[in-house]
């Protein structure tokens, strides 16, 4: 039995769920609709893609066209953006590439 789907299917649910409390989803996703976001954590080189739609975020572990944006970074930068008022200040700081 493989971990990593399950995985990806519990965070993926989780992550739909987080979008639905919020009464600005449909703005947040919108612009979003149709893009490929990776999410690379280092030092595990481990990269994650979201493909996000109108109304969910798919998580996938491999896609066959190129992320329109990548982001680059520790689980300790990606979990202080987050967490901060400011995030862009931990992509300024060099934390997430």
């Amino acid at each position: 039995m493989a971990i990593k789907p399950l995985l990806f299917s519990a965070l993926e649910t989780a992550l739909n769920h987080y979008l639905a409390l919020g009464e600005n989803r449909d703005a947040v996703l919108t612009p979003l609709a149709g893009k490929t976001i990776a999410i690379t954590v280092q030092p595990f080189n481990a990269t994650v893609y979201l493909c996000c739609s109108a109304d969910a975020i798919q998580l996938l572990d491999h896609v066959t066209e190129p992320a329109d944006t990548s982001l680059s970074g520790s689980l300790w930068a990606f979990g202080l953006m987050g967490l901060s008022k400011n995030p862009m200040r931990t992509v300024f700081s060099g934390q997430v590439k």
